[in-house]
């Protein structure tokens, strides 16, 4: 994506990064189990295409791309010796980006929104009474919104 981007900077029009690029980017972040930096790393990612999109309409953000990030941050790989700061970190990145859908995405977060950014919660928030809470908010607000799906009572359960 680096490349791409660098590339078409640089005058080559045929490797113009569109929203695809990105996304697939968000994709594989999300899926490579990394350390609490993943997070913070695909939201720089989505923050290049949101600031790329502005010269480019077509390539503006959407909900996929919202929803993947919050999953990049939900996913990555968290164990005792994981840093408090940097899983914080995560957890907040998470909460932002999926605000930022609720206000930018075009429609609203879907049953996959809800579940990831219940995910995240579940598994970065600091102690069992802040998981609780951030959960119960978000379950009753995905109801709220006709959003209530088995992933979604599946991360609630889990959370």
């Amino acid at each position: 994506l680096e490349r791409m981007e660098k590339g078409y900077d640089e005058g080559n029009e045929n490797l113009k990064p569109d929203r695809f690029s990105y996304t697939s980017t968000l994709q594989a972040l999300a899926k490579s189990s990394s350390g609490p930096d993943a997070g913070i790393k695909a939201r720089q990612i989505l923050d290049r295409l949101i600031e790329r999109s502005k010269d480019s309409p077509d390539s503006q953000p959407d909900l996929f791309a919202y929803t993947t990030c919050v999953n990049a941050c939900a996913s990555v790989h968290i164990d005792r010796n994981t840093d408090m700061n940097e899983k914080r970190q995560c957890l907040i990145t998470a909460i932002r980006t999926f605000e930022d859908l609720k206000k930018e995405g075009g429609g609203g977060p879907n049953n996959y929104a809800y579940g990831a950014i219940i995910k995240a919660c579940s598994r970065l928030g600091a102690d069992r009474d802040e998981r609780d809470r951030l959960c119960r908010a978000l379950f009753k607000e995905c109801c709220q919104a006709g959003q209530l799906s088995k992933m979604v009572l599946m991360w609630f359960k889990r959370g």
